[in-house]
């Protein structure tokens, strides 16, 4: 072996040869700051090996960090998220993440729900990000959301999305900002908006046709509207027309039994026989034809007689005695001379 002392002094200017000058040999280079090993005749980088380190300044070789390093392979396929399998790397069909940043659930297309964010936003997507999906669940909490400087809690539907109850129920508000629609399931009918209950002991508004009605909440009867007033269309109020014709009621909501008694006798319905007389007389006609007549019946058992007194008798008594024949009798006590005269046609 060559002197060490001889061959560090003979190659000190360019590199340090430990035991030849060719490949077969290794030796040390000083560039600037950092000492490489390379081979003695400066053609390739040598192998620099110490034993296993110990302290933390110690060198390792590449046979110990291969040895001391354990590499996981993935679990799972391509886009499934990592997770801890006990101790292991795992992955799920169930859970995974798309280019398009989808956390998706189940599955990758159409048929499986996924989440994605959309700036501050959290939506609920279908797995192939082509439309919303739905939410079902047992209580959704709106939470603080500032809206115009106040904080308020928020719930929204869509431009044109309902609120709706499964096979009840729906409300719409993308009408005209302020409008609210109620709709039944098909959207095509509404029944009763009941205020407070479902039961007769509470009251609801319900639509017949175009009219608006207040019913019990049951829907089996009608109920009563306490107010001040009503603003008529055509102009005024219920208070303004209080005596006179222009209120108009259906005939089932007419009780005469609830008018007052200055109402009932009121003689101003001149096509009708008024019982306690009439000023100027009145005329009692039977029909509109010549083969229709009167027909006057004392009372619905036998209808013999029909008393009657005009200007001609004081008191007059037709009685019935057999079909076809009748007798003009002058009750007892009658003053007058005059004449009855039937005739046959």
């Amino acid at each position: 072996m060559a002197d060490f002392d001889s061959i560090l002094r003979s190659t000190f200017d360019d590199m340090v040869r430990l035991g030849g000058a060719t490949s077969s040999f290794p030796g040390l280079r000083n560039i600037g700051a950092v000492l490489e090993a390379r081979l003695a005749d400066d053609s390739d980088f040598s192998v620099f090996r110490c034993d296993y380190p110990i302290g933390n300044d110690d060198a390792a070789t590449k046979e110990y960090v291969d040895d001391s390093i354990s590499v996981e392979v993935p679990g799972g396929i391509d886009r499934q998220v990592q997770f801890n399998d006990s101790g292991a790397f795992g992955g799920s069909a169930d859970l995974s993440l798309s280019a398009g940043g989808l956390l998706q659930l189940g599955g990758v297309t159409s048929s499986y729900p996924a989440i994605k964010r959309s700036a501050a936003t959290l939506n609920f997507r279908l797995a192939d990000d082509s439309a919303f999906c739905d939410i079902t669940g047992n209580t959704l909490n709106a939470q603080s959301h500032v809206q115009s400087g106040s904080a308020v809690g928020q719930v929204r539907a869509g431009s044109s999305g309902y609120f709706y109850w499964t096979s009840g129920s729906k409300m719409y508000g993308g009408l005209a900002n302020g409008n609210i629609a109620l709709f039944d399931n098909a959207a095509s009918d509404f029944g009763l908006l009941q205020l407070g209950g479902t039961s007769s002991s509470f009251p609801a508004i319900k639509r017949s046709t175009v009219n608006l009605q207040a019913k019990l909440a049951d829907d089996s009867a009608f109920t009563d509207i306490d107010a001040l007033d009503f603003n008529l269309s055509g102009g005024g109020s219920l208070g303004t027309h209080v005596g006179d014709s222009t209120i108009h009621f259906t005939v089932g909501s007419i009780n005469h039994g609830l008018l007052d008694g200055t109402s009932l006798t009121h003689d101003d319905h001149p096509g009708y026989l008024w019982g306690l007389g009439r000023a100027g007389g009145q005329t009692l006609i039977g029909g509109t034809l010549t083969t229709q007549a009167l027909t006057l019946q004392d009372n619905v058992v036998d209808a013999n007689q029909v008393t009657w007194g005009n200007g001609l008798f004081d008191i007059g008594i037709i009685n019935k005695l057999r079909s076809g024949h009748i007798a003009v009798n002058r009750a007892s006590g009658a003053t007058d001379t005059h004449n009855i005269i039937i005739e046959e046609d």
